[in-house]
């Protein structure tokens, strides 16, 4: 799938634009006398060389002339992919350089010339114009070097500065690594008589950046270099290694010409793009009908007119590779997608991400909460967009520059992929880890803490129970107390004996009376009876009535005895009680006042505090468990804090290393860092809790620390040293409350100030600044992103064309080595000063929208050269006003 992939974006794609291009300029054509290899397929073996090789243009030349074309063309029958252009390696005599070299010694120059020019009277016009002496070896040019060079560059051709003989073999020869410290040859250099300088080593190639000096001072111009094999054999270009990579959209002279004028566009090694890339798109939609691009590695710029469907690639690219939308701008890109792609639309995007592994992403409107991931092998799957697709890369629309730079987290997560971004997040990660194991452990502290509280305040209240008895022991204010209590048992058996008494005469009383009731029955009437039985029935009644006077004798005599006996009993407690009342008035009172309100309380309950005290062995073992618990739950809680706080100086570290590293490349900007000064997590609690929020807040601001997990980390310290003394102990009902586990969310994120030079109000505060301002000042930011792509849409539109010329442009050419950039643009200064690597024109017809060419805007001949004309400086007739107005700069 991926193979495929990559060849319908090859052959439907047209171009890529700029790719660096493997260039030899020293390769001598084979069969000559100076030529190593003497096999008669010499030809062949050097075509075969050049194709295995790689090399995609190549400087066949020979000794003081050119090859002729029937010798170019019959080397080029054997390396089909090689550009083959002509070359002379001529002598230059030079009897100025005299710090490391005598008078006898020559320059080997190369001049190669442009295949459609007649190369070979460009030669014999030189040497009429200029002092050749040919008849004796080593033959060559004896005039003057500036003149010879500025000749052959006025003719068009390129002359470059190869070695110096020595009377040695040419492969022996001294290069210019050897003399770029001699005050003539430097002022050779200075003077522009070389297209390029041949050197040898990478290392030379550095003294000419423009920035180094001489041993002796003079300053060192700068100057393109180049490598190359100086082949006088097929073993030579194989052995050697030494190649120049120049960037050009198809290898030919003139490309090469315009490419050796900036220093930019060549390397002395093989360029590496291992940084994370977009390498194709395939949209297929309602508005984009069909469309490949297949991306640079470098800085990639669609232009276009307004409406021509440039910002519609870049929202397929967003919707592909799901980055975020800003929340208030969502349902605009969603209506622009729905336009772009239609119902059954869909995106194919090829992503290499740094490790060099590559994957096809798929995503379709008709499913669009999923993504079709392909890997490598050809296996796919799908995911869930909330899942993301594991490939960083930054896409900002149109005027979402001004969010970033309006959002504190925005700015931080912009400063964060400057350097560390990795770091951060595993940092990052590992607090989140610390928090959720802190939240998960919390609610089983809580309960140990509250169950510790509840156990000391029931030991300490034991412990002063048993203490104060000891002392009441000690004073003999128990034997008083016992003294006391003996009154009120007398007092009490008395009242309880009389009670008694009372109650028990009653009850007999009308026990016996009850018993006896049937005494009052009244017995037969006597004449009714017989006569025979009346006596024994008249004597029967007479007992009745004498037991019935008997038996009420003795139940008054009962409740008389009862009553008496009571009586009796009051005078003595009457007697207790006036005793009592001495005791405790002249004994009791004057003691026990003395002491405290609890103290007497523990003296009058002394039997009963004297039971409960017994379990105080036991209470003392359970509060030194619970206490033991709480002890080692919060020495977990203190080491999670202690991590949170670790890794959030690891952060800050990295941050204000990043910031440091700003200021000093950034002149126009000055940020300062600004610890814990997004405070999103704590408000959001704050709001949600209100006053119980405000109250564990200020529990936590007890503690001492800067942020809330130092204040965390503080009280969670006290709990791990924890000494149980009661008159020191106050923790809080706040420890137990469910919403503390909800506060171990909060911590306070960083921001970062951020101030731009503003005329002579000097730096001004970002949130001071006018919309633009602020884009400009984040915008160096968001060109130091170099974790994945950047896409953004129109920069400009808040960036002044000065401050694009100078400061973005210079800054883009030196990160696109290392970081992809798309844009679009409708400014010329953007695309054309950062040299875009690829340059691609959108069109539309008001229905459709379309790609109409696409390329690098390498020379004047370039295919998109008429596209950056017309769409960026307004067709050709536009620029030749301005250059017309604004004069010759020359």
């Amino acid at each position: 799938m991926l193979e495929g992939f990559k060849k319908q974006l090859a052959e439907k794609s047209v171009s890529s634009g700029g790719n660096f291009v493997r260039t030899d300029f020293h390769v001598h054509y084979p069969g000559l006398d100076d030529y190593e290899y003497k096999g008669d397929d010499s030809v062949q073996v050097m075509g075969k060389a050049l194709n295995d090789e790689g090399i995609g243009l190549a400087v066949v030349l020979r000794h003081q002339e050119f090859p002729t074309k029937e010798q170019l063309q019959s080397l080029q029958k054997f390396c089909k992919n090689t550009v083959l252009l002509p070359g002379a390696e001529i002598n230059v005599f030079v009897d100025a350089l005299d710090k490391k070299v005598s008078k006898d010694h020559y320059f080997h120059c190369i001049v190669v010339a442009d295949p459609k020019s007649d190369w070979a009277y460009l030669l014999h016009k030189a040497k009429d114009k200029f002092t050749y002496k040919g008849e004796n070896y080593p033959s060559g040019f004896h005039s003057s070097i500036e003149d010879l060079g500025k000749f052959f560059i006025g003719e068009g051709a390129l002359f470059i500065a190869a070695h110096l003989h020595q009377a040695k073999a040419p492969e022996k020869s001294r290069s210019v690594d050897d003399i770029y410290e001699d005050d003539a040859f430097l002022d050779f250099v200075e003077s522009g008589v070389f297209t390029a300088l041949e050197v040898r080593s990478t290392a030379t190639a550095e003294f000419f950046d423009g920035r180094r000096t001489t041993k002796s001072g003079k300053q060192i111009p700068k100057a393109i270099c180049v490598r190359s094999s100086d082949a006088h054999s097929h073993e030579h270009l194989i052995e050697r290694q030494r190649s120049t990579w120049v960037q050009m959209e198809t290898p030919s002279f003139e490309e090469l010409k315009a490419s050796l004028s900036f220093r930019h566009r060549v390397r002395l090694e093989a360029p590496d793009f291992k940084h994370s890339q977009v390498i194709g798109l395939h949209v297929e939609g309602s508005f984009i009908k069909e469309s490949w691009i297949e991306f640079s590695p470098g800085i990639n710029c669609l232009i276009g007119c307004k409406g021509s469907g440039k910002t519609s690639v870049l929202e397929c690219l967003r919707f592909v590779l799901n980055t975020d939308v800003p929340s208030e701008r969502q349902e605009t890109v969603d209506k622009h997608l729905n336009h772009i792609l239609g119902p059954a639309g869909y995106v194919e995007c090829l992503v290499k991400k740094s490790d060099g592994t590559q994957h096809l992403l798929t995503r379709k409107m008709e499913s669009k909460d999923r993504i079709k991931i392909t890997e490598q092998d050809g296996t796919a799957r799908e995911v869930q967009i909330r899942e993301g697709i594991d490939f960083d890369v930054s896409i900002l629309g149109w005027h979402e520059i001004e969010a970033v730079a309006d959002r504190p987290s925005a700015r931080i997560k912009l400063l964060d992929r400057i350097q560390g971004e990795d770091e951060i997040k595993l940092l990052y990660s590992t607090i989140e880890s610390n928090i959720e194991n802190a939240r998960d452990l919390l609610p089983t502290f809580q309960r140990k803490i509250k169950r510790l509280d509840e156990s000391l305040k029931s030991l300490w209240g034991l412990q002063r129970k048993r203490r104060t008895l000891q002392k009441l022991e000690e004073g003999e204010l128990l034997q008083l107390q016992n003294k006391y209590e003996q009154y009120l048992s007398i007092q009490e058996e008395l009242k309880s004996l009389k009670t008694q008494l009372i109650r028990a005469g009653n009850r007999t009383k009308k026990q016996v009376d009850s018993a006896f009731r049937f005494l009052q029955n009244d017995p037969t009437e006597v004449a009714a009876m017989p006569a025979d039985i009346t006596e024994p029935i008249n004597r029967s009644s007479e007992c009745r009535k004498h037991l019935k006077s008997e038996i009420d004798g003795i139940s008054d005599k009962i409740s008389t005895l009862s009553q008496d006996s009571s009586d009796i009993i009051q005078t003595q407690i009457d007697e207790v009680i006036k005793a009592f009342a001495k005791f405790r008035e002249n004994e009791y009172e004057p003691r026990t006042n003395e002491l405290p309100t609890e103290e007497r309380e523990i003296l009058s309950r002394q039997i009963l505090i004297i039971e409960e005290t017994k379990g105080l062995p036991e209470e003392e073992d359970i509060a030194r468990a619970l206490r033991d618990e709480v002890q080692a739950l919060a020495l977990e809680l203190h080491d999670f804090c202690d991590n949170i706080c670790k890794s959030r100086k690891k952060i800050c570290d990295i941050r204000i290393a990043n910031i440091a590293q700003i200021n000093t490349e950034v002149d126009s900007i000055e940020m300062s860092f600004l610890r814990s000064a997004n405070h999103a997590r704590r408000d959001s609690f704050m709001n949600t809790y209100r006053e119980e929020a405000s109250g564990i807040m200020g529990l936590v601001n007890e503690y001492g620390g800067a942020e809330p997990y130092e204040k965390l980390r503080s009280l969670f310290a006290d709990f791990r040293d924890l000494k149980i003394e009661e008159e020191r102990w106050a923790v809080k009902d706040l420890m137990w409350d469910a919403k503390f586990v909800e506060f171990l969310k909060i911590f306070d994120d960083d921001d970062v100030e951020i101030r731009m030079q503003v005329g002579a109000a000097g730096f001004v505060p970002i949130q001071n600044l006018s919309a633009g301002q602020r884009c400009t000042a984040v915008f160096p930011l968001l060109l130091r992103n170099t974790k994945g792509p950047l896409v953004i849409d129109q920069p400009e539109d808040n960036l002044d064309n000065r401050y694009i010329a100078d400061t973005i442009a210079p800054d883009l050419l030196k990160k696109k080595n290392g970081q992809q950039f798309v844009t679009t643009s409708h400014n010329a200064n953007l695309v054309v000063l950062t040299d875009s690597d690829l340059i691609v024109h959108a069109d539309s017809d008001g229905k459709s929208g379309q790609i109409v060419e696409r390329g690098f805007f390498g020379c004047q001949s370039s295919r998109i050269a008429p596209s950056v004309l017309d769409v960026l400086d307004g067709g050709e007739q536009a620029l030749r006003a301005r250059q017309q107005k604004y004069g010759n700069s020359d």
